[in-house]
């Protein structure tokens, strides 16, 4: 069984749902090998973002793995510290996102990484440093294309592209 650390960082530099960007990552670490994964979410709460971000570390997965998830979010470490994890009342308004995750951690035995030693702390401080990284790309390429698509021609070009490729369209609109 591979041995696996989740890093789930904060979501952004904004701390209160009213502002942040909605932004969520998550680093994957196994021996000297690291994954980034990271997605935005702007109307999701700040617990939903933890939650999104755990659920996609988990499927990101490619076979069952021990994983110590790192986060500093006591209501996330309290649903790995019990066995089988169960529901914080903090993530129950989403019962879809919660059977997501569940479904997502089944083949893998998992616990919350508490206390933290210095390495783990080290994947926290990078991980956050992905996000402030990532946070600030989707806020460049969300600014790009607010500004294409005021261009008519660039509006007609991605339509028509979105036409051609459903798949596209389809996970667009999920």
């Amino acid at each position: 069984m591979l041995d696996v650390k989740l890093a789930i960082s904060p979501t952004s530099s904004h701390h209160d749902d009213a502002s942040s960007s909605g932004t969520w990552c998550v680093l994957l670490s196994s021996g000297s090998h690291r994954k980034f994964l990271h997605g935005r979410l702007p109307h999701a709460t700040s617990t939903e973002r933890l939650l999104i971000a755990a659920t996609a570390g988990f499927e990101a997965l490619k076979q069952p793995s021990a994983v110590g998830v790192i986060t500093l979010s006591q209501a996330l470490g309290e649903v790995f510290a019990s066995h089988p994890p169960h529901p914080h009342p903090a993530f129950a308004p989403d019962a879809a996102l919660w059977e997501r995750f569940r479904r997502a951690i089944q083949p893998h035995h998992s616990h919350w990484v508490h206390p933290m030693t210095p390495s783990d702390r080290d994947l926290l401080d990078q991980a956050t440093r992905y996000a402030h990284t990532a946070d600030q790309d989707l806020e460049t390429e969300s600014a790009w294309l607010t500004e294409r698509l005021d261009d008519p021609t660039f509006r007609a070009l991605l339509v028509k592209y979105l036409h051609t490729h459903p798949d596209v369209l389809r996970e667009i609109s999920s």
